[in-house]
């Protein structure tokens, strides 16, 4: 889906790259290690001067942001050897939003879409943070509810669990 899709929109993968993990993100029929990308290109591309390699080692971040949240400095170094200065940097799962920080602190343009809004909410406060300029858009034809709900707290040594019996994406407190 997603491949024609890009080539309908006149992007060409360029490059698949994958991120190895130190540790499992998720255990059910194999251990997940690893994430995936793809580089896509519109156009006539140049070759980067430092090619990068297609595995690289992931530096597990903490998740602060997002579950599958990429360390910056690995970010940066794709943007920086795949575009230029004013080049467009698109990522359609954005996250947490760091491909689109990183993209506008090194003058790139950039085009970031995720389908939560925890996610759209994070990359925003990002951005805003970086004080770059962006547009916020959404489909008009998909709602989007805001529901209150009721949350439950555990308390423990450790910390507080919050937990409600409807299924949310974010909340805030």
């Amino acid at each position: 889906k997603f491949i024609g899709a890009w080539r309908k929109a006149g992007f060409r993968i360029v490059g698949h790259i994958v991120f190895r993990k130190r540790y499992a993100s998720s255990v059910r029929f194999m251990r997940c290690q690893h994430e995936q990308a793809y580089l896509l290109a519109k156009g006539d591309v140049e070759f980067p001067a430092s090619p990068l390699p297609d595995v690289i080692d992931w530096t597990y971040t903490g998740n602060r942001l997002h579950p599958t949240q990429k360390p910056e400095a690995l970010l940066e170094r794709i943007i920086l050897a795949s575009s230029n200065p004013g080049d467009l940097v698109a990522d359609f799962f954005c996250g947490s939003g760091t491909t689109p920080t990183l993209a506008a602190r090194h003058g790139r343009r950039f085009l970031a879409a995720d389908e939560t809004f925890r996610a759209i909410h994070t990359t925003r406060t990002r951005l805003l943070a970086e004080k770059s300029p962006f547009t916020l858009e959404r489909d008009a034809k998909i709602s989007f509810p805001l529901k209150s709900t009721t949350l439950t707290m555990q308390r423990s040594t450790d910390g507080i669990a919050l937990e409600s019996t409807s299924r949310l994406d974010y909340w805030e407190v």
